[in-house]
C-alpha cells in the first residue's frame, strides 16, 4: 500500500469515527442538534441557533424604543415650557406606528409615584397570561400589606378575602396603595419585580419602598415608561386579551389634570397618574380622532404640591396633541 492509500484509508476512518461520536452525542443528550453542533459563536445573535435549554433572557437583545424621526421645532417648544424656577422635568411622546417623537431629559431617573403600579398590573397580567395565576384567585388582607394615602382597602379589617382581578383593579383605577402592595407580594415581591423590569429593558424602573413611598424613592423614568407601553402596543409581553384587560383598566382612570386636559374633543386616553408631594407624573396611550395612536411620558418633580407641576404636564400635551393633530406635510413635487 502506498503512503498515499495509507493516508487516505485514515482519513475515511477518521470521518467514520467522528460521524459515530456525533451520532452517539444527539442520542445520549437529545437537547444537541446538528444545528447547534454548527454553531458559530462569531455570527450576529438573531442568526445563531441555539438549543432551548442553554436560551436565558441574559444572551437575548434587550427591547429597544423606535424612534426615527425627532420633531425638533415642536420639541424646542415643549422644552420651552419647562424653563421654570424649582421644576425638573422630563418628557417623552412619541408615535410606534411612524417612531416620529419628542425627547427630554428622557433617560433620567425621576421619583415614580403610582406610575410604579403600570409595570406592576404588566407582570400581573403576564402571571395571568402563563396560567401562574388566576384573575378569580383569592388574596387575604394582611397587615404588611397596609399603606396610607390613596384608595380605601387601608380600612378594612385584616384577613378580608377578595379576587386577585378585583385587587388589581383598585390598584389601578382608585390608585390603591394597600391593593398595589398585596399584588406585588402576589407576584413575587419588589427584588422579582425589578429584576423582571430590567429583562423588559426597563433601566431605571425599580421598587426600593412600599406604597405609598412618599418619600420618592421608587424611580422611573419617561423613556422606561414609553418603552413598556409601546411595547404593549406592538403586542408584546402579554397576550392581546390580557392587554385588553390592562386597558380596560387604565381607561378608567379619572383626574381633572395632567394629560387628559391637553386633549381635543373625541380623543381617547388610556394612563396612569402618580401623584406625590415632591413629584407628579401621567404615562398614557393617546388615540386620536383620526385613530393614529401615541405613547406620552410626563414626570416632574417639584418643591412640595407645587401645582405648576400638573399644569406643566396638561401645556406639554396639548402643545403635543394640536400640533400633532394636524396630517403630516405632503411633499409637493416640483414641476419640470
Amino acid at each position: 500500500m502506498t503512503p498515499v492509500e495509507r493516508w487516505g484509508r485514515r482519513i475515511a476512518l477518521f470521518a467514520v469515527l467522528a460521524g459515530l461520536a456525533g451520532t452517539a452525542a444527539v442520542v445520549a443528550f437529545p437537547g444537541l442538534r446538528p444545528s447547534f453542533l454548527a454553531f458559530a459563536p462569531s455570527a450576529p445573535l438573531d442568526e445563531q441557533v441555539l438549543p432551548e435549554a442553554i436560551v436565558t433572557p441574559d444572551l437575548l437583545p434587550l427591547p429597544a424604543l423606535d424612534k426615527r424621526e425627532r420633531l425638533e421645532s415642536l420639541e424646542s417648544a415643549m422644552v420651552k415650557l419647562t424653563e421654570q424656577p424649582r421644576l425638573r422635568a422630563g418628557f417623552l411622546f412619541v408615535e410606534p406606528a411612524s417612531g416620529r417623537y419628542v425627547a427630554m431629559a428622557d433617560t433620567e431617573s425621576f421619583s415614580a409615584a403610582s406610575v410604579i403600579k403600570v409595570p406592576v398590573l404588566v407582570e400581573f397580567l403576564r402571571q395571568v397570561d402563563s396560567g401562574q395565576l388566576k384573575l378569580d384567585d383569592t388574596l387575604t388582607l394582611r397587615q404588611e400589606h397596609k399603606g396610607g394615602g390613596s384608595g380605601w382597602m387601608q380600612y378594612l379589617p385584616n384577613g378580608k378575602r377578595m379576587s386577585a382581578y378585583n385587587v388589581a383593579r383598585l390598584m389601578i383605577v382608585r390608585s390603591d396603595n394597600t391593593a398595589t402592595n398585596m399584588i406585588i407580594d402576589l407576584v413575587g415581591g419588589a427584588d422579582y419585580l425589578n429584576a423582571q423590569f430590567g429583562r423588559w429593558g426597563l433601566r431605571t424602573t425599580r421598587i426600593n419602598a412600599p406604597l405609598p413611598d412618599l418619600e420618592g424613592t421608587n424611580t422611573t423614568s419617561p423613556a422606561d415608561m414609553a418603552l413598556l407601553l409601546t411595547e404593549l402596543e406592538r403586542g408584546r409581553l402579554v397576550s392581546t386579551r390580557m392587554r385588553t384587560q390592562g386597558y380596560e383598566l387604565m381607561g378608567r382612570t379619572r383626574t381633572g389634570s395632567l394629560l387628559p386636559v391637553g386633549l381635543g374633543p373625541g380623543a381617547k386616553i388610556l394612563h396612569k397618574t402618580g401623584d406625590i408631594g415632591k413629584m407628579v407624573g401621567d404615562a398614557a396611550v393617546v388615540t386620536m380622532p383620526d385613530g393614529r395612536r401615541y405613547v406620552a411620558v410626563a414626570l416632574v418633580e417639584r418643591p412640595h404640591n407645587d401645582r405648576r407641576a400638573n399644569q406643566l404636564i396638561a401645556k406639554l400635551s396639548q402643545k403635543f396633541y394640536y400640533v400633532f393633530l394636524a396630517p403630516p406635510a405632503q411633499t409637493v413635487p416640483a414641476r419640470t
